[in-house]
Order: C-alpha cells, then structure tokens, then sequence
C-alpha cells in the first residue's frame, strides 16, 4: 500500500530511495511504466485503475478511466508514440486510453 521511488546519482555513484505512501487510496498496483521524459509513472492496479503520479514532485495527479474500471485488473500496459497507452485487462480484452483525459478512445 506503499511505493519506494529509487533514485540513482550517476556522478557520485550513489542509489537512494523515498517512501511514498498512497494515504487513501488502498491499490495493489500490478505494473508500472514511466513517461520518455521521466516526469510521470503510470501504475496499474489489480482493481483496474491506472494511475498517474508526478516523479518529480511525488505528487499523485490522477486516476482512469473516469467512466470505467476494467474487470479483473489491468494485466500489461504500453505507451505508444503519440504518447496514448494501449492496456490489457484480465478478461483478455485491449482498450487505448488518450493521454490527455485518461478516457478510453474507439
């Protein structure tokens, strides 16, 4: 019910981490996939929400889809190059999810 975010120090040759705690919000989260620019994670969760949290400031931002969670957890995840994620779901079916709203896209 917590995150540990590593951090590693190139120059001085160093790894650390910080605890983070998910406060309310009681998710198991299945998979985690981090943005091209390293600025934001988006997690999975086995009650089928993606979440997305803000790496620099470790700051939650928000949480999808708005108007569905998928059954039996989201399984993969996968950010394609206009920057959309494509998600798996136990039940074996793939939605896409745009960026800007977390909503799932036809």
């Amino acid at each position: 019910m917590h995150v540990k975010i590593w951090k590693v120090d190139y120059v001085n040759k160093k790894i650390g981490a910080t605890s983070w705690s998910l406060g309310n919000l009681k998710r198991q989260i299945t998979n985690v996939i981090i943005d091209s620019f390293d600025s934001f994670a988006y997690w999975t969760t086995k009650s089928g929400d993606l979440m997305e949290v803000n790496l620099e400031k470790l700051i939650f931002k928000r949480i999808g889809p708005v108007k569905k969670q998928f059954s039996l957890g989201i399984t993969w995840i996968i950010q394609l190059l206009n920057g959309d994620l494509l998600l798996g779901w136990g039940d074996g079916t793939i939605a896409k999810l745009g960026l800007k709203d977390l909503n799932i896209k036809s």
